[in-house]
């Protein structure tokens, strides 16, 4: 999980990331847009813990209360 995803799970309470970071991980099948059985296999990975992906700009969720209340 990079920074900003952790950070969206803390105030959100939900995982996910972007397309491009998952790029990053060179385990995305770019073509698909979505992660690669085939590569998650080879390395050992679980694909079943790669977490959704999404567009950089897309709204996955809103604050939780306990955030809402420290923002005030």
């Amino acid at each position: 999980m990079l920074p900003k995803d952790y950070l969206r799970f803390k105030m959100t309470g939900l995982i996910h990331t972007d397309y491009s970071d998952a790029a990053g991980t060179l385990l995305l099948d770019v073509g698909q847009k979505k992660w690669s059985e085939e590569l998650c296999q080879l390395v050992g990975i679980d694909i079943k813990i790669c977490p959704p992906l999404v567009e950089s700009h897309e709204c996955v969720g809103t604050i939780t209360e306990e955030i809402a209340k420290k923002l005030v």
